[in-house]
């Protein structure tokens, strides 16, 4: 195992080592999915349960100390993982999303525990869970264009004839005329 020289990560060393731990361990692969492709940071994700996914709208509801009540559009990339991980699992909707295998729910301890160990046994370039949201703002550049979430719908009427949808996978603001 080797410390990354390229600290923070990029995201080459991030997609080299999503296959081993998804064949090592599933529950840490999807989580690692939400935290990079939505920007949340791992005691978000520890936190979220199936009442908080809205698969047919394509959104995730989480709390934010500072923001309350967040909600995002999930990419369809997720979307496709996501629903192959609900149908292995075949959870209740009060259910944590992310389980360990005795079905209690996972720690961010135990999470970062295991992505060490799945790294040095591979003996791929270490990273922290936290790397992953660092990266996805680093990506999006969302210091330079963030847009404030809004809450539910994830679409709003700004008047009558015009729409303004906000994707937030990558913080576009779309207006359209109907």
């Amino acid at each position: 195992m080797e410390i990354s020289i390229r600290y923070p990560i990029d995201h080459r060393v991030l997609f080299k080592a999503l296959p081993c731990i998804k064949i090592e361990n599933k529950t840490l692969y999807m989580a690692m999915l939400f935290s990079y492709f939505l920007g949340l940071r791992a005691t978000e994700v520890v936190s979220l349960s199936w009442n908080d996914l809205n698969i047919e709208r394509k959104t995730v509801t989480y709390s934010n100390k500072k923001n309350g009540r967040i909600v995002k559009l999930i990419p369809k990339k997720l979307i496709k993982e996501l629903i192959s991980f609900k149908r292995e699992k075949e959870p209740k909707d009060t259910d944590p999303i992310f389980l360990r295998s005795n079905n209690l729910r996972i720690s961010v301890r135990m999470m970062a525990k295991e992505l060490h160990d799945i790294l040095e046994k591979h003996t791929l370039d270490h990273f922290h869970f936290s790397d992953l949201y660092r990266l996805h703002k680093k990506l999006l550049n969302e210091d330079l264009f963030y847009v404030k979430p809004i809450g539910l719908p994830s679409i709003h009427s700004v008047d009558s004839k015009r729409i303004v949808y906000y994707l937030f996978n990558n913080y576009i603001k779309r207006d359209e005329i109907r």
